[in-house]
């Protein structure tokens, strides 16, 4: 098994609880985001607000603000212990190939390579892995919202994503393969 696989396999309940977090994180922002619509059009019907309904706001608001700090506090505290464990699982996988190993593959050379890139991973994991998967929960959530309020505008509004999306795999493959080339 890889190190990589490994690490995720160590911190898959970490990893679930954030994703947890911010599928929690995206219910409180379409509760909020209901809640101030229909506040505003009470208001704009000429309406009074009631203590109530100030009351209810401020806790919405209060759940928002909680929730997008545990949800940040949770992918970083997963990041960082994924980056904790990919460490440890390199060390040990290099602890028990040997020194032999670190002589054939260019003793401090080598070794020096190899930890930049498991620094450059790391660097990934800490800075883009729960950001593209915060960005992912949310699109799908968001468009979800919007397939049930009007099924037609969301499909409408969201094909020139599908067609990005379509465009930028397919210019991968080709890129992909000129790079093997070079």
């Amino acid at each position: 098994m890889n190190i990589i696989s490994l690490t995720f396999r160590k911190q898959k309940w970490n990893i679930f609880f954030t994703l947890i977090a911010d599928i929690a994180f995206l219910g409180i922002v379409f509760m909020w985001n209901k809640y101030l619509s229909a506040l505003i059009d009470f208001v704009l019907a000429g309406n009074k607000i009631s203590t109530q309904m100030i009351f209810r706001f401020i806790l919405i608001l209060l759940l928002y603000i909680l929730m997008n700090g545990f949800s940040s506090f949770m992918a970083s505290f997963t990041s960082e212990k994924i980056n904790f464990y990919l460490r440890e699982n390199y060390i040990h996988s290099v602890a028990d190939k040997g020194f032999n190993y670190l002589q054939n593959v260019g003793g401090g050379n080598g070794a020096s390579v190899l930890l930049n890139e498991m620094t450059n991973i790391c660097g990934f994991i800490s800075s883009n892995l729960f950001f593209i998967i915060d960005s992912a929960i949310k699109f799908a959530g968001t468009f979800g919202w919007f397939l049930i309020l009007n099924p037609t505008l969301a499909i409408l509004s969201n094909l020139p994503v599908a067609g990005i999306l379509i465009y930028v795999s397919f210019s991968s493959k080709i890129l992909k393969g000129y790079t093997i080339k070079a």
